[in-house]
């Protein structure tokens, strides 16, 4: 077996963007990563990168020490039947793919060492965040390992429950999405009031930025201020600031992140229970 192989299994948008990085960030040379995709057509996308590509999944298993499962959920039980006796017995797993527990991976996969993650899409930019969880069979050896790959890559907290992934998901993994909608709204909202669309976006950009920037800095008293902190120093008595952020109660503004944010995670416990109903069955 190649020692200093990655794989990628499944190498679809979440793959492609490990792959970037993986090969922007020093973790290999891109000529030590096989990546396996579903179609022919899709080969060019992938070699793109200058990596090797495969229609052969069995390939993938069989050359890499490090397979990155970046599968959707409903296609895994397909995907998986024909590799199950393969498996090379000390490969590292990371998986990427949502409401499959690490236990749900062993059993479909055969062996222990299963690390389960949940990137979004930030990671892209270098700017993301992937959540992991290491299975109770990962050895010291492969916790450190990919402990090392994550942490190249992106901002890449471990976490002592694996539930609490489902909980990432929600916030980190939707996450972007909503920010996206915040932004597309306050660029409308300059250029409503006449502002170029170019000069709107970038001072919603900007802005944003030195929003995140000032919450990330601390006090003369090397403290991190609360977000609320901030905005009451924004907002002046009988200001600008303070009618906008009334309006924004008035309309349900935080109830609407928090349903957000909510309603995605049921989502995600929801597909759990029918990853779990599939497999018993």
């Amino acid at each position: 077996m190649g020692k200093k192989i990655i794989g990628v299994l499944g190498c679809g948008k979440i793959g492609s963007i490990i792959t970037n990085q993986m090969i922007e960030k020093g973790v290999c040379r891109r000529e030590d990563i096989i990546a396996s995709v579903h179609r022919d057509s899709d080969c060019d996308r992938i070699r793109a990168f200058g990596v090797k590509v495969t229609t052969d999944n069995l390939r993938v298993i069989t050359e890499a020490s490090i397979v990155f499962v970046t599968l959707k959920p409903d296609s895994m039980t397909d995907a998986l039947a024909p590799l199950h006796g393969h498996w090379h017995e000390d490969t590292l797993i990371i998986s990427t793919v949502t409401g499959w527990s690490t236990q749900h991976l062993e059993s479909a996969i055969g062996i222990a060492g299963i690390i389960r993650t949940m990137p979004n899409t930030p990671v892209a930019v270098g700017k993301g965040v992937i959540g992991w969880f290491p299975g109770r069979g990962v050895s010291k050896a492969q916790h450190e390992r990919a402990k090392e790959i994550l942490e190249k890559i992106s901002f890449a907290p471990c976490v002592l429950k694996e539930d609490d992934l489902d909980k990432i998901t929600a916030l980190s993994g939707c996450g972007p999405a909503y920010v996206f909608q915040f932004v597309k709204y306050l660029i409308r909202a300059g250029a409503r009031m006449g502002l170029p669309y170019a000069m709107s976006r970038e001072l919603v950009l900007t802005t944003i930025e030195g929003s995140v920037a000032l919450m990330r800095a601390e006090d003369v008293q090397h403290r991190k201020l609360h977000p609320e902190e901030l905005t009451e120093a924004v907002s002046s008595p009988a200001g600008a600031t303070l009618e906008g952020h009334i309006a924004l109660e008035e309309h349900g503004f935080g109830n609407a992140i928090l349903r957000a944010v909510q309603s995605a995670y049921n989502h995600v416990l929801a597909i759990k229970r029918k990853v779990e109903e599939h497999i018993s069955k």
